[in-house]
């Protein structure tokens, strides 16, 4: 009878043990969620100085300006799941506040895409954080993608270089025509060049009648601005001194470059 009893008892140990093994196989699924990568950006930095130039109008911080972007992730799920929705925030620097939210739209081949404006001002500078996020067909978050999109307003004067001048001209009987050259850059792009000039001054030290004279770009050039002056018979010798000057939209000056001429 003891020997019959224990294994009754035992029986019953082994099968409540297969019971509980049975419940912990059933509650257990886990769901892998799927991942956004391969996050790109049109441009991921802007000098907001370069955007939205009105010729012969100053740029100040508090300009609104707009600055278009393009916004393509890649993405994977698992098996027999699909992409739900795929947003996309662009938060500012340091308050994180969200200042674009949009939503991309998947194009195939395991990718999203969208194209969006954002709106802030010339002075709004920075780290930006581009962020997509969102759900497969289960309701599962995918793993987040994150980039950087950096924004700056960095004005500076233009610059001047390579100027191609005479060292010296004889005067003869007839008008002597000479050019001036020179090459113009700018850190905010040629669009920002406001204008090029040139001011003369007499063997005496007296400024030239019609200082400043305008030097105009060359279309056949890059970057070149560029100037005829005809000497009459019947000038003045001696030596002249030219300064030439720029400035930009910004009112920003170029420091000058200084060529004298011997007329003779």
């Amino acid at each position: 009878m003891k020997i019959y009893f224990s294994l009754i008892v035992t029986a019953a140990l082994v099968l409540t043990a297969c019971s509980d093994q049975d419940a912990v196989v059933e509650t257990t699924s886990p769901e892998v969620p799927g991942s956004y990568y391969n996050l790109t950006i049109s441009d991921y930095g802007f000098n907001t100085d370069t955007l939205q130039i009105t010729p012969g109008e100053p740029r100040e911080a508090s300009d609104p300006i707009s600055i278009p972007l393009s916004v393509s992730v890649k993405f994977t799920v698992p098996a027999g799941a699909s992409l739900e929705q795929a947003n996309l925030r662009i938060l500012a620097p340091v308050t994180e506040n969200a200042v674009l939210e949009t939503t991309l739209s998947p194009t195939g081949n395991n990718e999203a895409s969208g194209t969006m404006t954002l709106d802030i001002k010339r002075g709004d500078v920075g780290d930006y954080l581009v962020e997509v996020t969102g759900t497969d067909s289960r309701g599962v978050a995918l793993n987040p993608a994150i980039a950087t999109l950096k924004i700056v307003f960095a004005a500076g004067p233009p610059v001047l270089s390579n100027l191609i001048i005479p060292d010296s001209i004889q005067l003869g009987d007839d008008p002597q025509p000479f050019d001036v050259f020179v090459d113009v850059s700018d850190p905010s792009g040629l669009q920002d060049i406001d204008r090029v000039f040139l001011n003369s001054f007499l063997p005496n030290g007296q400024p030239s009648t019609g200082n400043p004279f305008a030097l105009v770009f060359d279309p056949a050039t890059e970057n070149t601005w560029r100037r005829r002056f005809v000497l009459l018979p019947d000038e003045e010798r001696g030596t002249y001194t030219f300064e030439i000057g720029a400035t930009d939209l910004s009112g920003l000056s170029a420091n000058p470059l200084v060529h004298q001429i011997v007329i003779y």
